[in-house]
């Protein structure tokens, strides 16, 4: 099956061919279809080129969806189909108003789940930081939402009159170490040691707390943003 998939996100948008288990020929669109409708019907034809079968979109901005509707049936001549919480995920949903869960939670659980099985957390580092947690049944359980490391940084450099907007990339925040130390000795690093640390012991921990209450081994899958990986206990 190949599937030009879209990813609608706060941020930017991230478009890519689906075939065979892989995703290729991905690309971004910062600001997505509200910022650069143009570069978005562009980067469709060039994904779609060859030939597609359906496009599946996951948004978390309604108010894109209609006009990613339109440039799909303009660009590819078919309708979309959307994630959400009664698409064939592969799990149940054990949690109250499933309609309420965003659909880059359910793309994520999802993808994990097809990936490493269950149970399993999956951790998505976007503008938010979502921990997402399904069990051996497998079904979604819940999870967590926090401000992601971009949001972090920007916070502090907006509401303090001294501190510049700390550059992010990589693995970890620039210029910190893979595991930065708790204690910095300059204010780009304090900047970023104290995201990288927000995270390591806030949500990060609350989710590992479920890992080891888990019945049976669970796995945990990192998925796009700021840092991509895979570990299982």
């Amino acid at each position: 099956m190949r599937l030009l998939c879209v990813d609608v996100g706060n941020t930017s948008t991230a478009l890519g061919l689906y075939e065979d288990g892989a995703v290729s020929r991905v690309t971004h669109v910062p600001g997505g279809i509200l910022a650069d409708p143009e570069a978005c019907a562009g980067h469709m034809r060039r994904i779609a080129s060859d030939y597609v079968e359906g496009v599946s979109i996951a948004s978390v901005v309604p108010r894109a969806n209609a006009r990613w509707r339109r440039l799909t049936r303009e660009t590819l001549g078919c309708a979309p189909r959307f994630v959400g919480h009664e698409s064939p995920l592969g799990f149940a949903l054990d949690y109250p108003h499933p309609e309420r869960i965003g659909a880059d939670r359910l793309a994520d659980a999802a993808g994990g789940l097809a990936r490493y099985g269950a149970p399993l957390i999956v951790v998505d580092f976007g503008t938010a930081l979502n921990f997402e947690v399904l069990d051996a049944r497998p079904a979604y359980v819940g999870g967590v939402i926090t401000p992601g490391l971009p949001l972090m940084t920007r916070y502090l450099h907006e509401k303090t009159a001294l501190l510049p907007e700390v550059s992010l990339g990589g693995e970890t925040p620039a210029r910190a170490p893979r595991r930065p130390s708790p204690l910095a000795r300059a204010w780009a690093i304090a900047a970023s040691c104290a995201s990288w640390w927000g995270i390591c012991g806030g949500p990060w921990g609350r989710a590992c707390a479920w890992w080891r209450r888990a019945a049976t081994p669970a796995g945990c899958s990192t998925a796009r943003g700021w840092i991509t990986s895979s570990t299982r206990r």
